[in-house]
């Protein structure tokens, strides 16, 4: 008897696993830098999750300076070499695929009476869009490299530190205290503006090296009437002269990775011995360029002045510049953290102001994060305000100078003026406070100062029970008057 065979349905096949899609390759990113002494350009890829790459680094050695501080104009020898540095930056960056780019000049562009007609010319030749920064951008984006560069690292978050940057153009410098920018500032120090000042001299070398110190003597005078050099306990320098002393100074000590650090009498021992060399003696020795050469002598010279001005033990040189903190700061873009370091950086100075006036410190730390809003601070002894603090998200106003006040429905205590009833007959009433001051009041204080209010206004007007109260100021002469 024949079998019966078996009847069996196909079986489905099992779906080949998803493979993944490969990982993008993450596209170039470049920045292009025109100095006072050269224009540089850094290409470089930032992959996810990992540290900047850099691919190419290029300079070319274009003194933008010596004309601007010489004659107040871009000569059209220097427009022109210009011109053709950018050009070949172009290329190469078209070469890497670059779509993303920041170019930017600094004070040498930026005070050249045809510098709009110069930043013509190179868009309509190269395409390139340059931006002009002042010294404000200059001081953020270097502080953005040196955090970088110093990360952990004991100069940058204990104590207070002075973070100093001489370019060709301009001395760069901020006061950090725990690691935050509390003041910044831009000042004539840059050694080529500094050496075209001293062009026309027909004097000996150690005349004119005397002339220099006593020019950086004069503006280290002005910078500590601006900033508490004193109070600096680290010293932080950052630029291509001061990594070169540096190099010089630790020789087969450099350390291979991490930051140089020169003692103090290390590193004024060197600017005293090399201010004794004239131009020739330190091409000759040291076997720099010409460009090199000659901005040696003077940024040194302005490291050594603030040096002297703090109680820093020791200089640290990270390996940070201004193209680095472009860089970062382009890598970064989207992501939010440039906001939030801007917001620190903010209230970091904002509360650096007022402790130089003695304002109340501790209101703005008191305040809930729910809404922006700003507050006003009163001296004890004038009874105006003296600093206003903005403080991000707050829930309410609250004024440190305010007399107590109570009436039926709303108690009140010193330094919660025009606050949220407590009576709970309105739980959810709210004030604001305004003040106006005199017209005849004096000073950089604004005539009327308001806060926005919490909950919503229509919250608000559901449960608004009782009648509003005043509060006062100190004096007479400046009423506050808390309304809904």
């Amino acid at each position: 008897m024949a079998t019966r065979k078996k009847r069996t349905l196909p079986q489905p096949v099992p779906p080949a696993p998803a493979v993944p899609p490969p990982a993008e390759t993450p596209r170039p990113i470049a920045v292009v830098d025109m100095g006072a002494s050269a224009i540089r350009l850094v290409v470089a890829e930032v992959p996810a999750g990992q540290p900047l790459r850099i691919l190419e680094e290029v300079s070319r050695g274009v003194l933008l300076g010596k004309d601007t501080f010489t004659h107040g104009r871009l000569g059209s020898p220097t427009i022109e070499a210009t011109l053709k540095a950018l050009e070949g930056f172009r290329r190469l960056m078209d070469t890497y695929g670059v779509l993303r780019y920041r170019a930017v000049a600094t004070s040498a562009v930026r005070e050249a009476s045809n510098s709009d007609a110069f930043l013509d010319r190179v868009r309509l030749r190269t395409g390139l869009d340059v931006e002009v920064i002042d010294g404000s951008e200059e001081n953020r984006l270097t502080y953005i490299a040196v955090r970088e560069q110093l990360r952990d690292h004991p100069a940058r978050d204990l104590g207070d530190a002075l973070l100093v940057e001489v370019g060709g153009g301009s001395a760069d410098i901020s006061f950090l205290r725990k690691g935050q920018p509390i003041q910044s500032g831009t000042y004539p120090l840059g050694s080529i503006r500094m050496r075209q000042s001293l062009a026309s001299w027909q004097g000996s070398h150690e005349q004119g090296a005397r002339l220099l110190v006593r020019h950086i003597h004069n503006v280290v005078d002005d910078i500590r009437r601006e900033m508490p050099l004193r109070e600096a306990a680290h010293f932080i320098a950052v630029g291509a002269d001061v990594r070169f002393a540096a190099a010089r100074i630790l020789g087969d000590e450099a350390p291979k990775e991490g930051v140089p650090v020169v003692t103090r009498e290390a590193f004024i021992a060197f600017c005293d011995e090399i201010i004794a060399f004239d131009l020739d003696q330190i091409l000759e020795r040291y076997q720099l360029s010409q460009s090199e050469a000659e901005t040696l002598v003077p940024a040194l010279l302005a490291y050594r002045e603030l040096l002297l001005e703090t109680v820093a033990e020791q200089v640290t040189v990270p390996e940070a510049s201004l193209r680095l903190g472009l860089l970062l700061d382009l890598a970064r873009e989207g992501d939010g953290q440039g906001i939030e370091d801007l917001r620190r950086q903010v209230l970091a100075s904002a509360t650096a102001v007022g402790e130089k006036y003695r304002f109340d410190a501790p209101t703005p730390a008191r305040c809930p994060r729910s809404r922006c809003a700003c507050s006003t601070s009163c001296g004890p002894s004038t009874g105006f305000p003296i600093a206003i603090a903005c403080c991000w998200k707050w829930r309410r106003c609250s004024t440190t100078s305010a007399t107590t006040s109570t009436s039926a429905a709303t108690t009140s205590t010193p330094g919660t003026c025009c606050r949220r009833p407590t009576s709970s007959a309105s739980p959810r009433t709210t004030w604001r406070w305004s003040a106006t001051w005199p017209a005849t009041t004096a000073g950089p204080f604004p005539r009327r100062a308001t806060c926005p209010t919490w909950p919503s206004t229509a919250t608000r007007a559901s449960t608004s029970t009782s009648s509003p109260r005043s509060c006062a100021w100190p004096t007479p002469s400046t009423p506050t008057t808390c309304r809904r």
